[in-house]
């Protein structure tokens, strides 16, 4: 008795589990968020280059 009433349960959970969405679906707010930020450190990291350049000579 015990063993079905945890198979139900079980079951419930999986059918009320969240599923994970494919990162290029559903809009793909997140991986454009990623890769605006990565624009924004290639930037810095070019910035801080020239100014070391620049503090060198």
């Amino acid at each position: 008795m015990a063993r079905g009433n945890a198979e139900r349960r079980s079951k419930k959970k999986d059918k009320y589990r969240e599923k994970k969405r494919h990162p290029y679906r559903a809009g793909g707010g997140k991986r454009s968020m990623n890769l605006k930020m990565r624009r924004k450190e290639k930037l810095k990291e070019e910035k801080n280059k020239e100014k070391k350049k620049a503090k060198k000579k």
